[in-house]
């Protein structure tokens, strides 16, 4: 993350994005001070990596959000969850990095469960589930 950051505050300053009130990374590489990647404007969470499976989101200071963090019990996949209310919506959003070397079936069984446990969407206007390799069929 660090050394893209220069690439991410170009990209939110020139394009002038208006939807960017939350940011999800994944693939990020850990990180001995995760002030170093810290965006102005932004409140950071970060799920620690063991190496590249790192997942950052970033959300506007002006969005009260909980967080929590954990690795998936079978397919060890990064989760970085966080509640927040935008515009009276409640909203959880949880952002999810599989490494392409865990088995489709381990995952997905991680998922499930994940869900279920946490009871995903059962007091949220709005559920998310996002990540660069969720693609359950």
């Amino acid at each position: 993350m660090a050394k893209n950051l220069d690439n991410l505050m170009l990209l939110l300053h020139d394009f002038d994005l208006h939807f960017n009130d939350i940011i999800i990374l994944s693939e990020t590489y850990r990180t001995s001070s995760v002030a170093q990647c810290n965006v102005p404007g932004y409140q950071l969470f970060y799920n620690s990596a063991d190496k590249n499976n790192g997942v950052i989101v970033l959300v506007k200071n002006t969005i009260m959000c909980e967080f929590s963090a954990e690795k998936l019990p079978i397919s060890l996949a990064t989760v970085c969850r966080i509640t927040c209310v935008v515009n009276g919506i409640k909203i959880g959003i949880t952002a999810v990095y599989k490494l392409p070397t865990i088995p489709k079936n381990d995952f997905v069984k991680d998922i499930h469960n994940y869900v279920e446990i946490n009871e995903l969407g059962s007091d949220n206007n709005l559920e998310l589930l996002v990540g660069d390799r969720i693609w359950i069929c």
